[in-house]
């Protein structure tokens, strides 16, 4: 009698081989996904009520991440960049201050400036400056130093000169308004002494004169007027009744009501315009 032949198990074997390879591969392409930040390891999941669920598998110590639901539209909202959530300038949010910043992206030119105008501007900005030479009458509103006021007995003409001051810096043809600090400050020629910055403040100030040394200031719009613009050592204008802008300026600023000229600023400038009836001029 023949036995019969043992049972041969390749056939298994090999499927077991396959089944294997098969297992290996497709954990080898979820690690490659994985690293490739691909969506294996992370999932969004919808609840009843339409919200989503972000749940995280594998964390680094081993366990799972659950994170607190949150609507849609707040995970819509996490789409957003930082920038739109920073903090606004409310000087660049006034639409004319936003023309004048795309003006100043096509004002690649800096010229020499030298400016004298029968007109004065209007300016009200935070201002750096680094020296100012006020001169005006003791007929001045209160003018509070260090919380206290400025007494100015027995004088008819009254010279104010500080350095650095940092702060509001507000003025037109009637009125300079200041608010901020300086860190050295005189009255006609009183040099007042302070441990720290000394605090200045006063609001419409009628003054004969206002010299500042060094200021850089943004969107100058001067209303019209007649004077003499000169750009750089070649070209010089002379004026009649045009209106000036200048997007950007850094120099030295006088304004004069006892003069003829009104203003003078010589300096660097960047964007100009001046328009009229007998001028129509822009340098950008």
């Amino acid at each position: 009698m023949i036995s019969p032949k043992p049972h041969q198990p390749q056939y298994h074997v090999r499927f077991y081989v396959v089944m294997t390879t098969v297992v290996i591969g497709g954990i080898f392409i979820l690690l490659l996904m994985n690293n490739g930040a691909g969506g294996f390891t992370s999932a969004f999941i919808s609840d009843s009520n339409g919200a989503s669920l972000l749940q995280g598998f594998g964390a680094d110590n081993g366990n799972d991440v659950l994170m607190d639901t949150i609507s849609n539209n707040e995970l819509n909202a996490l789409k957003a960049t930082g920038v739109d959530y920073a903090e606004k300038d409310p000087f660049l949010e006034d639409s004319n201050i936003v023309k004048t910043q795309n003006d100043l992206q096509e004002a690649t030119h800096t010229v020499d400036l030298t400016l004298t105008f029968d007109q004065i501007p209007k300016v009200n900005r935070q201002a750096k400056v680094k020296n100012m030479v006020i001169v005006f009458d003791n007929t001045a509103p209160k003018i509070s130093i260090n919380d206290d006021l400025l007494e100015l007995n027995n004088q008819n003409e009254v010279t104010l000169t500080m350095e650095d001051y940092l702060g509001d810096f507000i003025f037109d043809e009637d009125g300079l308004s200041l608010n901020g600090k300086a860190k050295s400050l005189s009255v006609n020629d009183i040099k007042l002494s302070a441990r720290k910055e000394i605090k200045l403040s006063f609001t419409n100030l009628e003054y004969n004169s206002i010299n500042v040394g060094s200021i850089e200031l943004q969107d100058i719009e001067i209303p019209k007027g007649t004077g003499t613009l000169s750009l750089g050592n070649r070209l010089t204008y002379a004026l009649a009744e045009e209106k000036l802008t200048i997007f950007y300026f850094n120099g030295k600023l006088d304004v004069n009501h006892g003069e003829g000229t009104l203003l003078t600023m010589a300096g660097i400038a960047r964007g100009i315009s001046a328009s009229g009836e007998e001028l129509l001029l822009s340098i950008r």
